[in-house]
C-alpha cells in the first residue's frame, strides 16, 4: 500500500504541474502524425524521442520497412519492470469541416482540450509521462524499472509489431505490460485483459447488366432480395450464427476468467433501455448474462447494406445490383482468415455462390492474457484512488488491439487502461480530453507505478 503522505504529495505535485503536463500534451498534438496517410509520422517520431530524453530516457528506434516505433527504458535498478505500450499515430481528421477548431491546433475551451490525438493516444502517453516526473520529484527515483515502446502504426493494424516482438523478445521482456486504452461504461473506468479480432468484409450481388422496371419483378431476379436472403441464412432470429463451424474454435475461458466475470455489477438494462430505446436485446439476454455475452461471445454483424433507390418520392426500381458490409468481432482462438473462408463456404453451400466476399481488412488477433491478481489489484485500487470509483474489469474488450503481442508473443500478463471516455470523441472530429480526467489519469498511473514498486519492486 502506498503511504498516504506520498500519495498526498504526488496528487500535490501534479495539481501544481498541471498547466505544464496540458503544453505538453499540446506539443504532442500539434504535431500531425497520420499513418494511412503517412502524414507527419517521422516528425512525430523524432518528437517522441526528444520528449523522452528530456526525461532521462534512454531510446532507440526498432528498425521497419514501414513506420519504426521507438523503444525506451528508464532503469531503476528495481527487480520488477514495466512495459508500457502506447502509440504515436492517429486517425485522419477528415472530415474536417464538423471541426470547430482544426485538428492539429490544440485548443481548450469548457474544461476540455480539443485536437486530434487528445485520447488516441497521445493524452496517454503524456499522462504515464506525467505520473513518472511527479513520482521522481517526490521520491527522487523509480520505484519500478520502465520500459516504453510506443507504436507507429497502430491506426493501420500495426503490420510490423508482432515480427518487431519476437525479434526484440528479450529487449521487451517484462514482469508485466500496460497497454495504451480503454473505453468507459458510461461514467465507470474500465480495465481490460485482452481484446477481440475484427474481420471486415464487404458482399456483393449482381443479377443483370442493368437495373429493370419493376414489373419485372415476378420474373426477373432481384439483386436487392438476393443480398437479404443471403445476410438472413447467416444469422437467426435470436443472434445465433448459422455459419458452419463459425463457433469451432472459440476458447472456452478458463475458471479464472469465469471467477472475475461473475465479480462484475450487472448491467442497468432499464437504464439502456430509456438512454437508446432499445425494447429487446439480443437472444433476450438478461442483466445477469449480458456481459458475459458482450464480451466473451463472436459478433457477426451487417454494418451497411445497399441497393436500389432509397431517395425522395418512389422510384419502381428492380435492383441489378447490392451491397453489403459485415463485420465479425472474433475472440480467442478464431482466426480472422478462416472466418472469411467459412463465410464463403457457407454462400456458397446454400446457393449463394454468385455473392462475391471481398476482405477489407483483418484487425489483429484476438487475445486473453493471463491473470496477475497483485497486478490486476494494484490497479483496481489506482483506478480507485485516481477515479474515486471502482472500476470494471473485462476479461476481454469488444475493440480490436494487438494486444495478443503481449500476451502470446512476449508471454506477459498485460492489462489496459487509458483516458477514454465516451465525450471523448475518439476518432471522430472534435475529439478531446476532459482535463479532469487527464489529471485522474495521471494520478491513477502514479499510484499504480508506487504500488507495483511496494511490493518485490526493490532490487
Amino acid at each position: 500500500m502506498v503511504e498516504p503522505k506520498l500519495r498526498q504529495a504526488v496528487a500535490k505535485y501534479v495539481r501544481e504541474h498541471q498547466d505544464e503536463f496540458i503544453e505538453r500534451l499540446k506539443r504532442f498534438c500539434r504535431q500531425p502524425s497520420v499513418s494511412s496517410q503517412d502524414l507527419g509520422i517521422d516528425e512525430m517520431r523524432e518528437l517522441v524521442l526528444r520528449e523522452l530524453q528530456a526525461d532521462g530516457v534512454a531510446t532507440r528506434v526498432l528498425p521497419c520497412e514501414t513506420a519504426p516505433p521507438v523503444y525506451g527504458e528508464l532503469q531503476a535498478g528495481r527487480s520488477k519492470t514495466i512495459l508500457l505500450y502506447n502509440h504515436f499515430d492517429v486517425q485522419p481528421p477528415e472530415p474536417l469541416a464538423e471541426w470547430t477548431t482544426p485538428p492539429f491546433e490544440p485548443t481548450v475551451r469548457d474544461g476540455r482540450l480539443y485536437a486530434r490525438g487528445a485520447t488516441d493516444n497521445k493524452g496517454n502517453i503524456v499522462a504515464r509521462l506525467s505520473a513518472l516526473q511527479a513520482i521522481k520529484h517526490v521520491i527522487g527515483e523509480y520505484p519500478i524499472n520502465v520500459k516504453f515502446l510506443i507504436d507507429g502504426e497502430e491506426e493501420v493494424n500495426s503490420p510490423s509489431l508482432p515480427a518487431l516482438a519476437r525479434e526484440y523478445r528479450d529487449l521487451l521482456e517484462a514482469d508485466w505490460v500496460l497497454w495504451e486504452d480503454t473505453l468507459r461504461e458510461g461514467d465507470v473506468p474500465v480495465i481490460s485483459l485482452g481484446s477481440k479480432a475484427i474481420c471486415t468484409l464487404e458482399l456483393r450481388c449482381k443479377t443483370a447488366s442493368t437495373d429493370f422496371h419493376s414489373a419485372f419483378a415476378g420474373v426477373y431476379p432481384s439483386a436487392a432480395w438476393r443480398m437479404v436472403h443471403a445476410l438472413a441464412s447467416m444469422k437467426d432470429a435470436d443472434g445465433k450464427i448459422l455459419i458452419d463451424g463459425f463457433y469451432d474454435d472459440v476458447r472456452k475461458p478458463s475458471p479464472a476468467f469465469q471467477k472475475l466475470q461473475k465479480e462484475q455489477p450487472e448491467v442497468d438494462l432499464e437504464a439502456i433501455t430509456k438512454k437508446f430505446g432499445i425494447r429487446r436485446f439480443v437472444g433476450n439476454v438478461g442483466a445477469q448474462d449480458f456481459r458475459r455475452q458482450y464480451v466473451a461471445s463472436p459478433t457477426c454483424n451487417i454494418s451497411g447494406v445497399s441497393s436500389g433507390y432509397t431517395g425522395k418520392g418512389s422510384k419502381n426500381v428492380l435492383p441489378a445490383e447490392a451491397r453489403a458490409r459485415v463485420d465479425m468481432r472474433l475472440v480467442p482462438d478464431q482466426d480472422a482468415q478462416k472466418a472469411y473462408e467459412l463465410l464463403c463456404r457457407h454462400l456458397k453451400k446454400r446457393g449463394f455462390d454468385d455473392i462475391e466476399v471481398i476482405p477489407d481488412r483483418y484487425g489483429s488477433k484476438a487475445s486473453m492474457s493471463a491473470i496477475d491478481e497483485r497486478a490486476l489489484d494494484v490497479l483496481v485500487k489506482a483506478v480507485e484512488c485516481g477515479y474515486g470509483c471502482k472500476p470494471i474489469v473485462e476479461s476481454i474488450s469488444s475493440g480490436g488491439t494487438p494486444m495478443w503481442i503481449a500476451a502470446e508473443i512476449l508471454g506477459k500478463p498485460v492489462m489496459a487502461f487509458g483516458v477514454g471516455h465516451p465525450s471523448h470523441r475518439t476518432h471522430a472530429p472534435n475529439e478531446n480530453v476532459m482535463l479532469s480526467e487527464f489529471s485522474a489519469q495521471i494520478l491513477t498511473m502514479a499510484e499504480f507505478f508506487l504500488g507495483l514498486g511496494t511490493d518485490g519492486g526493490t532490487a
